[in-house]
């Protein structure tokens, strides 16, 4: 099992979500795609063990059962790399209330890590 935190878990759990489904989504304007060409060493590869990441992949199979809402707002958060400012506006909720909706998912997430 890995030491590492659940803000790390979950961030790398993103990349390899994204490796996965051969996305490249480490370029912020879609518009860059036709301006530069997309090199490997441009890409930023997850460093999380494919152990860990069927941890991760399994508690947010669970938060999707347990709160459909709450795994949007880590996917939006993490996978999709959105502030709150983005999320709120994607879930059609103030600022405040998307802050508390993603502690509410980070918290749920952090515990079911712990009892994986």
């Amino acid at each position: 099992m890995s030491e590492q935190n659940t803000a790390w878990l979950l961030a790398q759990w993103a990349l390899w979500q994204r490796e996965g489904a051969g996305l490249r989504l480490n370029y912020k304007s879609p518009m860059a795609t036709f301006s530069r060409t997309a090199d490997d060493e441009e890409r930023i590869y997850s460093e999380i063990c494919d152990d860990d990441a069927m941890r991760v992949d399994a508690v947010m199979a669970k938060l999707k059962l347990h709160n459909p809402t709450w795994y949007k707002v880590l996917v939006l958060a993490f996978v999709r790399d959105m502030g709150h400012r983005q999320v709120a506006s994607q879930l059609g909720v103030t600022r405040y209330a998307a802050g508390k909706l993603y502690e509410g998912a980070y918290c749920w997430v952090d515990e079911g890590l712990v009892n994986v």
